[in-house]
């Protein structure tokens, strides 16, 4: 499947010079010097301005079904042994996912997976750009308890310490 991505004039600079693309990429063409990391299978773009930059990206269309999901094996001990891994002050937020699953009636890792992402895009927490960014056990608990406002950073970061500490191994794609 091919892609014409087209950035907002106005859009600033990303950090890390990550550049949004359609997952899975098989090919990208780009103004500047791109750069795949396969370990995280992001995309890097340096020394190019991302307002108003227009590139084209060809990526694999990949929609298994929940059946597909459902059904998947265990991921390989290199996967859990580098993806389930939390530091031990987001521990007390397990009791807040087990009791969530326990109302999902969530049983099986993908069962927990769309829990989250259910919870977590549901009316209880509301989307906007004005949020307090999350970068600690405390910020992410304020977050998920209180107030419930956040953009992508705090939805994925949420999502994937929820994960962790239900077993599932996640991480953070960013870009």
């Amino acid at each position: 499947e091919s892609s014409t991505i087209s950035l907002a004039n106005n859009l600033g600079q990303d950090e890390l010079d990550a550049l949004p693309a359609p997952y899975p990429a098989t090919s990208v063409r780009a103004p500047g010097s791109l750069h795949a990391d396969r370990s995280t299978l992001m995309l890097f773009d340096n020394g190019v301005k991302f307002g108003g930059l227009q590139y084209k990206v060809t990526s694999l269309d990949q929609s298994p079904t929940p059946q597909q999901l459902s059904s998947a094996p265990a991921p390989p001990a290199t996967i859990k042994s580098r993806y389930l891994s939390v530091p031990s002050s987001y521990l007390p937020l397990r009791k807040l996912a087990l009791s969530f699953m326990r109302v999902a009636g969530a049983k099986t890792p993908f069962e927990k997976a769309v829990a989250l992402q259910n919870w977590l895009a549901g009316g209880t927490f509301h989307y906007t750009l004005k949020a307090s960014t999350v970068h600690d056990a405390a910020s992410l608990t304020r977050f998920l308890e209180s107030t419930k406002r956040g953009y992508c950073l705090q939805f994925s970061f949420a999502m994937a310490v929820l994960a962790r500490l239900l077993g599932i191994p996640s991480r953070v794609a960013y870009g």
